[in-house]
């Protein structure tokens, strides 16, 4: 690792991530690009790929399919049917938990559930328990409030799914019961798609009766054995803000609806089956491998067995677990050379959930490759680098492979190849002065739907950027390892949409947020300490993948002797306060020359959403912005609200001509919130509900911004000379 040092950026650039089987059958794919630098953007590149290791073969057999749970066919009933006209004879969906496996005091908020089908379509019925009724207007952000989501697919792992959102209408703003099919069959939905919903407030809180006709299960065949797999999460929240918003689902992992294989296997049937139950996963825990299984509190006592194949591996007692039961049993070794693959939990005859050994479970590095690099305009003149191999920390069986290009010319296009891969990319360097413009894209928050990501991607790259800056918030993965899965969306949405048609990569630097930290903010880990081993234990992705790997999680990105970009952590892994702040002093005042500083950071000094008086802006407002001001800087860019933001200039905390502009507010690709209003808010100059990326271009001293929402329309335009 690299030591950090004053005036560089130690970063991670290209990113391609290799899935597959093992290295000698996989991909170099363009959906899993990225750019960035470890150092001056204007002379360097460092080109790195994650890949998978090169997996064993499982233990003596093919994984079966998981057995389905079979869902009884019921009479021809009215679209308003009450619950009780069925309820006791659908399938008991009887194991709900969160997606971190903890399970609701059912006093509080719980719920339970019933499946069956006839000729109508399927059924799912639904007791809830919510004291508070809260839900959102906008059914595109109804996941927010009290909510149920429900995903239908033809089977486990398929791609194509019907995904329906219900808000109950218990909200006194809302007063009826809305519907909405986001996705059909792999496709973004069209208008009117027909479902039924009945819901009726109870004291204890709703039920709701789910009718989803067959017409919109299009590869679901309406017939006795027929198959289907399912997964549902049950949202609830407060109020607007979600500070106590909590969802409780049916899926059997906790990478929940994401995770396409993460569904329920079902089979029309005549009768029900034995009911849902259990859910299982196998983790490692200080270096044993532990089968894991969660199940209904009814279960304490009974020995669950786990399986491979018709072998039984190993064995466990169910024990009371607060609101639930659990049973633990560790792996023993598979056989040399070979992994247990997939595993079912079996409680007598009873099937009750299935586990998948993970990838890393028994994988050998891959090799590390030689990347081969030449000027765009001279192909002959090749120079070629050999990868620096490297295991990726809490993701075990997944490899970084890393080499920094150095010695490139200033304002250059570049190729690369992989060796052994028949396809190059490219990349540009940019340029040593500001002799022409320089277009920078800005934002945060980037991805709680893949789609609006790359809508955003796709408005910004309509611009033609030469780098992409976000400040925090990536994947929404909270450094949690098994939220994994939502970096590789997040690398496939950048994959598909910020390469242009000749394969040039446009650059990305990021600075850190909440959601790539475990807890969010360093003050809510007991453990916490000012060290690298903390902050790589607590956001463990993010340190691997935007680098500063060797350094303490803020820095500074210089492009020659024009452009500073100040990246800074907000309580994240590192306090505001303290020695963070006596180094921004530092960096400023050794760029004193530089025409366009420019700071980059998550929570806002002046929020567009959030409260003014929260304890980080305050902290940001004390510690960062009398020196943003003491030395000159004209624009600071801020995030985490889901707004679009411009104050006023600012100056010793009012409006002043000679001061500094925020802008943000994070909306990239995440659901939006609403906004403080202008007119009644002393720094705001604008503010709106709006997905967006901000346009800045650079030119000799000149600043000109121009900000863009999700379809490309001008939203507002802020145009700045030098002072």
């Amino acid at each position: 690792m690299k030591a950090w040092k004053t005036g560089q950026l130690t970063g991670i650039v290209l990113i391609a991530w290799a899935l597959g089987a093992g290295w000698a059958a996989a991909q170099f794919n363009a959906d899993r690009l990225l750019l960035t630098w470890q150092s001056d953007p204007t002379s360097t590149m460092t080109v790195q790929w994650l890949s998978e290791g090169i997996r064993l073969p499982v233990v003596e057999h093919e994984a079966p399919d998981p057995v389905p749970y079979d869902v009884p066919h019921v009479s021809d009933l009215a679209a308003d049917a009450p619950l009780e006209a069925w309820w006791d004879d659908g399938l008991p969906l009887s194991y709900l938990t969160d997606p971190e496996h903890s399970v609701a005091d059912p006093e509080i908020f719980g719920a339970e559930g019933r499946l069956a089908w006839n000729e109508a379509g399927l059924l799912l019925g639904l007791r809830v328990r919510n004291r508070i009724h809260y839900e959102q207007p906008d059914m595109d952000l109804a996941w927010q409030a009290d909510s149920i989501e429900v995903y239908f697919s033809d089977a486990v792992g398929s791609s194509h799914r019907t995904v329906l959102m219900v808000s109950p209408g218990f909200d006194s703003e809302i007063g009826e019961p809305r519907s909405r099919i986001f996705v059909r069959d792999g496709e973004t939905a069209g208008e009117n798609l027909s479902v039924h919903v009945r819901t009726r407030k109870t004291a204890s809180g709703y039920t709701a009766f789910i009718l989803l006709p067959w017409e919109n299960l299009p590869r679901i065949e309406p017939r006795e054995g027929g198959g289907f797999a399912l997964q549902f999460y049950i949202n609830d929240a407060e109020g607007p803000d979600r500070e106590e918003w909590r969802t409780i689902g049916l899926h059997p992992s906790r990478l929940g609806a994401a995770d396409r294989t993460a569904a329920y296997a079902f089979r029309l049937a005549q009768e029900a089956g034995d009911p849902v139950q259990a859910r299982a996963e196998v983790v490692e825990d200080e270096g044993r491998f532990i089968a894991r299984i969660y199940g209904a509190a009814a279960l304490a006592g009974e020995r669950v067995v786990v399986r491979s194949g018709n072998r039984e591996v190993t064995s466990a007692e169910f024990r009371p677990d607060g609101f639930r039961a659990m049973a633990e049993a560790e792996l023993p070794a598979p056989p040399d050379g070979r992994r247990w693959g997939q595993l079912d939990a079996v409680l007598e005859d009873a099937w009750l959930a299935v586990m998948e050994a993970p990838e890393w479970y028994g994988v050998e590095s891959p090799e590390a490759a030689t990347v081969h690099y030449w000027a765009a305009h001279a192909p002959e003149d090749r120079a070629a680098a050999v990868t620096e191999m490297l295991p990726v920390e809490q993701r075990r069986g997944i490899f970084r492979q890393r080499v920094e290009l150095t010695g490139l010319e200033p304002g250059t296009a570049y190729r690369f190849q992989v060796e052994g891969y028949d396809r190059d990319y490219g990349f540009r360097t940019m340029p040593g002065n500001l002799t022409r413009p320089l277009r920078i894209a800005l934002g945060g928050d980037t991805r709680h739907r893949q789609e609006w990501m790359e809508r955003t991607n796709r408005a910004a790259m309509q611009y033609r950027p030469d780098l992409i800056v976000w400040g925090g918030d990536f994947a929404y993965a909270d450094g949690n390892p098994e939220n994994f899965y939502r970096w590789e969306e997040w690398f496939e949405a950048n994959g598909a949409t910020l390469i242009d048609d000749d394969g040039y990569v446009v650059p990305i630097v990021a600075a850190i947020g909440n959601h790539e930290v475990q807890g969010g903010y360093y003050y809510n880990d007991d453990d916490y300490e000012p060290t690298e081993v903390w902050r790589r234990d607590v956001a463990p992705f993010f340190y691997s993948f935007f680098a500063f790997p060797g350094n303490p999680g803020y820095g500074v990105l210089d492009f020659g002797d024009y452009l500073s970009l100040i990246l800074l952590d907000t309580d994240h892994t590192n306090p505001v306060e303290g020695e963070q702040t006596a180094w921004l002093e530092t960096a400023l005042a050794e760029r004193a020359e530089v025409p366009h500083v420019i700071p980059v950071y998550h929570v806002p000094g002046f929020p567009s959403h959030r409260d003014y008086e929260g304890a980080t802006s305050s902290r940001v407002r004390e510690h960062w912005v009398p020196r943003f001001e003491q030395h000159g800087l004209r624009l600071v860019f801020e995030n985490h609200d889901h707004t679009y933001k411009r104050t006023a200039p600012i100056r010793n905390g009012r409006v002043h001509p000679g001061g500094v502009v925020y802008m943000g507010d994070g909306a990239w690709g995440v659901g939006v919130r609403t906004v403080h209003d202008p007119d009644e808010t002393w720094y705001l100059e604008r503010a709106e509900s709006k997905r967006h990326a901000i346009i800045l271009t650079l030119h000799g001293a000149h600043q000109h911004l121009l900000v863009v929402d999700e379809n490309g329309a001008v939203i507002d335009e802020y145009p700045e000379t030098a002072r």
